[in-house]
């Protein structure tokens, strides 16, 4: 990889400036060379406003030098003790850290190397996927509700959810 030393930012700011590459095509997939897809970047947004966030609730800016064990430390504790957030959401954010801290230390921004320890592990674990078959959407299908329009209104609806992905909450504002 080329090094490239560009002026002096704070952790934040290169973050955001991360974001705007991704967005604007200059940063690339390393891997791939492909273009940065929009959900990715919606992701490294979400992790920005996420570190602006443990800013603001530890009253204590976060900058190259700071983001050591002690802050992973704490930060992974306030994700799941305040934010209340899954250990795989927790995950995807320590995953995005590393991934602008990599950035930053190929550019020479980023002198700090305690990400790359073994204790900054990006966490995860396996997920409980629940489904319904598609005998048991065609079995509430077929379900005679006609004597109770509110139940057939809530069903018709939970089916059009089933088939297309959308969340309740999305499809309840519609």
């Amino acid at each position: 990889r080329k090094v490239v030393i560009i002026k002096k930012m704070t952790f934040t700011e290169f973050f955001n400036d991360f974001i705007i590459r991704c967005e604007n095509g200059t940063r690339l997939q390393p891997k791939t060379g492909h273009p940065i897809t929009y959900g990715t970047i919606k992701t490294y947004k979400t992790t920005l406003e996420c570190i602006k966030n443990y800013q603001k609730h530890v009253n204590k800016k976060i900058d190259f030098d700071t983001i050591d064990m002690p802050f992973y430390a704490d930060f992974t504790k306030y994700l799941t003790l305040t934010v209340r957030q899954s250990t795989n959401y927790i995950g995807k954010h320590i995953k995005v850290i590393k991934t602008v801290l990599h950035d930053a230390t190929d550019m020479g921004l980023n002198k700090n190397m305690a990400f790359k320890g073994k204790g900054f592990t990006t966490v995860s674990e396996e997920a409980d996927t629940i489904y319904l078959a598609e005998w048991e959407i065609q079995q509430m299908k077929t379900l005679d509700l006609s004597n109770n329009p509110r139940l057939e209104s809530i069903r018709d609806l939970f089916l059009v959810g089933c088939h297309t992905g959308s969340r309740f909450s999305d499809l309840s504002s519609l």
